[in-house]
């Protein structure tokens, strides 16, 4: 039989990894990643967005800041978390140590070259990428037989797929979907991942933290909460808007009811648990917005997509880049005051982009800006925080 080519920790000398501690489990260099590269990736956008500065990649301008918020920071955090939840799941070592630095360092290759004239080798070498992160945690996940979760191997090649073609429709004259078209394919991808994963922590992470809270986890609301996330994001690329309207306007109920049986009014002393309530709830907005028709409002659609970017996806990132640091690198589930600064940063950046230019249109230049600089200072505090402690062991020395 194969051996696992991952190394369990305790495989090792003298009781020590022959690695460094920032390799020792998969959250720990794709967190920081994540970070640092938000806190470069956001004012790099702005200064393409306020003063038209241009790469010679072929992703420009907003593709390259949409493809880079969704294939670069967003998958940095999903393959870190998967790569420590997997571990948590099988009890089996998914990479860690140099196969971990491998991997990670294709992810950061793949930002460098897409900035540069090598754009094409940086396309290449992203979707090698993912097709690693999915044998990463594929190997743990078939060799101990846990089927619940082997879908999410498929997401990850799916992220593979839909990078290469997002990369192929902007290379070549072939064009079976638009970059737009396959930009909100991978973002309804990460919905759907989302979707899976709030139903499993956010009862558990508020039944936990605050006793005797009414918190109700309900499996048909669950499936169902996953068939309108699909179908929501697969309905305003395929069918009219008159139907997509409606289909958005039900997904956003069903989210909205499945939130409120989280009792999330219970969590508002509990910010490292409040952030994951604050931040799904941008879910059901994002798809009421969507709901909103082009001719009542032109700019409805951008700013929903703002809603499940900025509030959703960059808030519960924030959340469980925090929380999951924490935990595992053996200290309190609370949050401190830098975290808690981080955390309404973060929420106040998805308000200013989604709901104030709602109010005041033509100040809408200014208030993104405003709200990408808020969003930087809030992964910066998350970076200075955290560097120290993902870079050393475990406060209590237990390994990972």
């Amino acid at each position: 039989m194969a051996q696992p080519i991952f190394i369990p920790l305790e495989m090792v000398a003298n009781g020590k990894p022959p690695y460094p501690p920032v390799l020792a489990l998969g959250f720990r260099p794709f967190y920081l990643l994540a970070a640092a590269w938000l806190v470069f990736a956001m004012p790099m956008w702005l200064l393409i967005y306020g003063h038209g500065l241009i790469s010679e990649s072929h992703l420009l301008g907003p593709i390259w800041h949409a493809h880079e918020m969704l294939w670069g920071f967003t998958s940095a955090v999903i393959v870190g978390f998967l790569f420590t939840a997997v571990s948590n799941w099988t009890n089996r070592p998914t990479p860690r140590g140099w196969p971990l630095l491998f991997i990670a360092s294709l992810w950061l290759a793949a930002r460098i070259l897409l900035l540069t004239p090598w754009s094409e080798i940086g396309a290449l070498v992203e979707t090698l990428f993912f097709v690693a992160a999915a044998i990463g945690i594929a190997q743990p996940l078939f060799r101990s037989g846990n089927r619940r979760n082997y879908f999410f191997v498929g997401l990850l090649l799916i992220f593979a797929l839909l990078s290469a073609a997002h990369h192929y429709s902007l290379l070549t004259d072939v064009v079976w979907f638009t970059a737009r078209q396959i930009e909100f394919l991978m973002l309804t991808v990460v919905l759907l991942i989302i979707t899976v994963i709030t139903g499993r922590i956010m009862p558990m992470f508020t039944a936990n933290a605050i006793q005797g809270a009414p918190v109700h986890k309900r499996s048909w609301l669950d499936r169902s909460a996953v068939v309108a996330t699909l179908a929501m994001g697969l309905s305003l690329i395929f069918l009219p808007e008159t139907i997509s309207k409606w289909i958005a306007v039900a997904a956003a109920l069903i989210h909205l009811f499945r939130w409120w049986g989280w009792a999330p009014h219970w969590t508002l002393r509990k910010p490292i648990v409040w952030i994951l309530h604050g931040s799904y709830l941008w879910m059901p907005i994002g798809f009421l917005l969507y709901a909103i028709p082009g001719s009542w409002s032109p700019m409805a659609s951008l700013l929903a997509t703002h809603a499940l970017t900025v509030g959703l996806i960059a808030g519960l990132c924030i959340g469980m880049m925090t929380r999951t640091a924490r935990g595992h690198t053996g200290r309190p589930l609370q949050a401190s005051k830098a975290e808690v600064t981080a955390y309404i940063l973060t929420m106040a950046a998805a308000m200013i982009r989604v709901l104030l230019p709602m109010i005041w249109p033509e100040w809408y230049r200014l208030l993104t800006s405003l709200s990408g600089l808020l969003l930087t200072i809030a992964f910066a505090i998350y970076l200075v925080k955290f560097f120290p402690w993902l870079m050393q062991p475990r406060a209590d020395r237990k390994p990972g």
